[in-house]
């Protein structure tokens, strides 16, 4: 800055979070000889020069401050856009490792099925934003039907994992619960129970196992129980998802027994028994886990025990294979201690003399 009499030089820098200015005022006259009005005059410039240089300093720190504030929204974006893209990449991951499991679920072709709906939805969701076009997408509540050991709860805990893959919750936990979890003794007390349960699902799934014992005709306070759940679904649609389980009948007699309550739910999966197939490829599946493995003969015994038990009514599930593969596990050790140094193709080994004699073939 500069007139007649003089000019102001103005520097500045940058100096970690602050900003250090240098601010040199010089007069560019003699003021020998000149008259004490001229001198006053000189100096009064002199200090309008100051004062201009002291608004200049006002704009450049504004200018600055303003340029920082840019540069922060602009990193803040990045870092947001990069978290987006790093837990965009996770959910994908994690997308895909609970589709693998789904997949290699033992029968249940319709849970497969309804996992297979899902992302094609989310496919057709993505194609309409992509467009400008409305997607909205929520956690569909689900009905679980099917007896006991079909893998109701082992399903309920990968749909979780496989709404929050897809987006559709944040959370993707799973809060199981049952009867006694929701009921009160009370008056009050069960809303209550049943109100706090309910928001501890948020963000995932609440598994209601056997439901159907909520809908007593009255006699107690099930009924509020399940109105307290109709209420928070409504409420919260969106924020969590609702799998109630049990055996088809009772079920049914259940979803009929409150206006409104059928419809609330969007899906409907059943879990049928397993087939004998099924059932031995359930009993390989954890031997291989335990680095077992079956000789020809021993897996032709298996196979017929579980092809006679379900033919003549016997009811096997997830569970009574476990206690089955227990049982082989316990008289293969009977068998190793007969065995003086077993190698450890004997020890792996599983031979029809490991089959309980009630299952052998003819």
């Amino acid at each position: 800055v500069h007139n007649v009499y003089g000019s102001v030089n103005l520097r500045w820098r940058k100096i970690a979070d602050e900003v250090e200015f240098t601010v040199v005022v010089m007069h560019s006259l003699s003021l020998r000889g000149l008259t004490e009005e001229t001198i006053t005059e000189v100096i009064q410039d002199l200090l309008r020069l100051w004062q201009t240089s002291m608004l200049e300093i006002k704009h450049c720190i504004a200018r600055i401050e303003r340029q920082e504030e840019i540069n922060d929204r602009i990193k803040a974006r990045q870092i947001s856009t990069e978290r987006r893209q790093r837990v965009g990449a996770t959910r994908q991951n994690d997308l895909e490792v609970v589709l693998a499991e789904i997949k290699g679920l033992v029968g249940l072709q319709s849970v497969k099925s309804f996992a297979h709906s899902l992302v094609a939805q989310k496919h057709l969701a993505e194609l309409r934003r992509s467009h400008n076009l409305p997607a909205d997408a929520v956690a569909p509540h689900l009905v679980f039907l099917g007896d006991p050991g079909t893998g109701k709860t082992t399903v309920a805990r990968l749909v979780g994992r496989l709404y929050k893959g897809l987006g559709l919750l944040p959370k993707g936990h799973v809060v199981e619960v049952e009867r006694s979890s929701l009921v009160g003794g009370y008056l009050g007390q069960t809303a209550l129970k049943t109100q706090q349960m309910c928001e501890k699902a948020l963000g995932g799934i609440l598994f209601i196992d056997e439901a159907y014992t909520l809908s007593v005709n009255g006699r107690d306070y099930g009924d509020e129980a399940l109105a307290t759940i109709l209420t928070f679904m409504e409420n919260n649609r969106g924020k969590l998802a609702v799998v109630v389980a049990g055996y088809p009948k009772q079920m049914d007699e259940m979803l009929d027994s409150n206006p409104g309550l059928r419809s609330r739910f969007d899906t409907t999966i059943t879990f049928d028994n397993y087939a004998p197939h099924e059932l031995m490829q359930m009993f390989m599946v954890q031997l291989r886990q335990q680095e077992y493995e079956l000789t020809e003969s021993a897996k032709a015994d298996v196979a017929y025990m579980f092809a006679r038990g379900v033919h003549s009514g016997s009811e096997f599930n997830a569970r009574s294979v476990r206690g089955l593969i227990s049982e082989v596990l316990s008289q293969h050790a009977s068998v190793l201690m007969t065995l003086a140094s077993p190698t450890e193709k004997q020890i792996r080994t599983i031979s029809s003399l490991s089959i309980p004699t009630e299952w052998v073939v003819g």
